[in-house]
């Protein structure tokens, strides 16, 4: 038996990958075979990026506003101790 070459090797590689990559988005729902479920695949992909995206945004917005009211309370008590003991 000769031994492959690596321009085989690479096709075994490549034809083994793509068969794998298939048979999981297929058990995952997506028919590779169509076209349109393909692209619709990449669009499920895109909107959950934006709306990860969104969230991630919401939590920074309200930490940021979590310690805005931590702030201004605390000013406001030092205020308030200032303005009670003069």
């Amino acid at each position: 038996m000769m031994p492959l070459t690596s321009s085989e090797i690479e096709h075994i590689a490549a034809v083994s990958a793509e068969a794998a990559v298939r048979k999981v988005l297929l058990t995952m729902g997506v028919d590779t075979s169509d076209d349109k479920a393909m692209l619709e695949m990449q669009r499920d992909f895109a909107h959950v990026r934006t709306w990860r995206n969104s969230v991630d945004t919401v939590k920074r917005q309200t930490l940021i506003t979590a310690i805005g009211v931590i702030v201004s309370g605390v000013a406001a008590a030092i205020w308030m101790a200032f303005g009670k003991a003069h």
